[in-house]
């Protein structure tokens, strides 16, 4: 005789009984994937949280604890999602995925929360059921760890060849000659040199989560489509870096209005409007059935 079969509205599709685990006597399935989504993302905020107070005091808060208001929102989109949480039974590989997620997370580096939270995300996207409320709160997830962890670090260590794609790009608008990763100024004999900060590639990670979480949000299955709105938010992103520091290069004695604070934040807000406006256009049809 068979046994009805529940399966909860967040998506979740019970494992075989044989898989059973006991600890789903007192957890459901859904509520630990919904915890080992949570638990890592918080942990690496806060820690960016306590980094950021130590160095600035109280004027963290004015600058958002050094954290884009795109990761803000992404962190709570996916939170909203994490806790539909659902049913199932919990099966000894979600055991051992769960203990190594909570290993890493509990040890004294806050990089490596973002290290389980990436673990998480992807085996909790391959575990649930696809279009469900945890899948897509776990693919924001996945995106999210890009610009807290893997895109800085990718920089960090192949930052030449962005370097040298930068002076590429500059050099074409300014009309100047480049040697390597260096653009020689409009008017002198100066050169100008892309720096890590400075970058035209850094906030490309951004434009990514903020796809992602407007798509996952809004229920956009995955589409050429979708690919598209993704990267022309990623070439916005890119093209007013490279306008900025080509103004630069055209009108160097305007350097520090340029390259100092009004100029970076200009240059950051036209960044995130354009990010904003590219992904609303990207899922608009949709917002009816969010």
């Amino acid at each position: 005789m068979s046994l009805p079969v529940h399966i909860a509205a967040s998506g979740w599709a019970p494992p075989k009984q044989a898989g059973g685990w006991r600890a789903g006597q007192w957890i459901s399935r859904g509520e630990l994937f919904a915890g080992l989504l949570i638990v890592p993302c918080v942990n690496g905020l806060a820690g960016r949280v306590i980094e950021t107070s130590r160095d600035l005091g109280w004027d963290a808060l004015t600058a958002g604890f050094n954290v884009s208001v795109i990761v803000w929102l992404a962190a709570l989109g996916s939170l909203r999602l994490a806790l539909w949480v659902g049913g199932g039974q919990i099966t000894r590989l979600d055991v051992a995925a769960a203990a190594a997620v909570l290993i890493l997370t509990a040890a004294p580096a806050p990089k490596l929360s973002w290290v389980a939270l990436t673990i998480s995300s992807i085996y909790i996207s391959r575990a649930s059921l696809r279009g469900s409320a945890t899948q897509r709160a776990a693919l924001i997830c996945l995106a999210l760890t890009a610009p807290m962890l893997w895109g800085p670090a990718l920089m960090h260590a192949y930052f030449e060849p962005f370097q040298w794609l930068d002076a590429w790009l500059i050099s074409g608008v300014t009309g100047t000659e480049r040697l390597g990763n260096l653009v020689q100024l409009a008017n002198g004999p100066g050169y100008l040199m892309i720096e890590g900060p400075c970058s035209s590639f850094h906030n490309i990670s951004l434009a990514i989560l903020a796809s992602v979480t407007a798509s996952q949000m809004v229920g956009v299955r995955s589409s050429v489509g979708q690919l598209g709105w993704c990267l022309l938010a990623c070439a916005s992103v890119l093209a007013v870096n490279v306008i900025r520091i080509s103004l630069i290069g055209l009108h160097p004695n305007y350097y520090d209005l340029l390259h100092g604070p009004l100029g970076s934040t200009v240059a950051n807000w036209l960044s995130l409007g354009l990010i904003g406006l590219i992904c609303y256009f990207g899922v608009r049809r949709d917002f009816s059935r969010a």
